[in-house]
């Protein structure tokens, strides 16, 4: 073998190996329990800095936990609406009423109303719209003998009707626990003082041009049994009993009252149409004792 060619090829063969080789290690694939940390994780090296400069911070990657999908129970919640109910009374009768949920997400406190006499739940329109916004639901009723409710008028049981109504909305689906009010007007709220003088879980009590006697229906007894509980009156000068009956209720009333006395702003919801302000006090009202 002739000596030039092992020569070259000791010469190429050194040449050779001092290349280096350059490796690529493999990027480990995220595991379930690191897309799930809550802690960033950081793709780059934190920065050096030299004496007398402020280190920026590492760029950070993030991996958020996916949000939970909505369940057939939330989707329920959102769209509820308005719907016409049946309430059976002690006796067998049916009352009617509408219920209206909250538009916020549930759970909602819960606002029993009762009308005037000779009206029917749709005298409350003008205050509905300033409850279910602000997260109340509320349940409307026509009375005994009045509406869509059959049979004839008969006040004493109308009480009872009360308290089956107050029931039926505290039984149902997304309203709070111990977070019922009664609102009534006239003879209404005569119903709704002393149904809540018998039922201590009802908050408070939301009372247009009460009257110290309608029909039967006394409320300066029902004070004592209601007892310190907060009280919400309002009624106009000009309607001489019911403002009358107001400040003797306000002056016996064992704990917080709130009474308004307008002007020419006639008697019970139609007050609610004729003073602007009076839809908002009385949410204002709930909102403290009820919400």
């Amino acid at each position: 073998m002739k000596p030039l060619p092992i020569l070259v090829f000791l010469i190429l063969l050194a040449g050779c190996a001092s290349q280096p080789v350059l490796q690529t290690a493999p990027i480990p694939t995220p595991t379930r329990e690191d897309l799930n940390s809550p802690d960033p994780i950081q793709t780059s090296a934190p920065p050096t800095s030299t004496p007398g400069e402020i280190s920026q911070p590492a760029a950070v990657t993030t991996v958020e936990k996916p949000t939970s999908s909505p369940t057939p129970e939330d989707d329920q919640a959102y769209s509820a609406v308005q719907s016409d109910v049946q309430i059976e009374a002690g006796d067998g009768s049916i009352i009617s009423g509408t219920f209206f949920p909250g538009d916020t997400a549930p759970p909602w406190p819960g606002i029993l109303l009762l009308h005037m006499v000779n009206g029917d739940r749709s005298q409350w329109e003008q205050l509905v719209p300033h409850l279910t916004p602000n997260g109340y639901a509320v349940l409307a009723i026509d009375l005994r003998g009045h509406g869509a409710t059959g049979g004839q008028i008969d006040w004493i049981k109308a009480q009872e009707d009360t308290l089956a109504a107050r029931n039926y909305l505290a039984e149902r689906e997304h309203i709070r626990k111990g977070s019922i009010a009664f609102g009534g007007a006239s003879i209404g709220a005569n119903l709704a003082l002393v149904a809540a003088s018998t039922d201590p879980d009802i908050n408070t009590v939301v009372v247009l041009s009460p009257g110290l006697n309608y029909y039967g229906v006394t409320t300066l007894d029902a004070l004592e049994p209601y007892g310190a509980r907060p009280l919400f009156l309002a009624a106009s000068s000009e309607d001489q009993y019911a403002a009358e009956s107001s400040q003797s209720l306000a002056e016996s009333a064992l704990g917080e009252v709130e009474l308004q006395i307008f002007d020419g702003a006639g008697h019970g919801t139609v007050m609610l149409s004729r003073e602007s302000g009076l839809a908002g006090s009385i949410l204002d009202w709930l909102d403290r004792f009820v919400k």
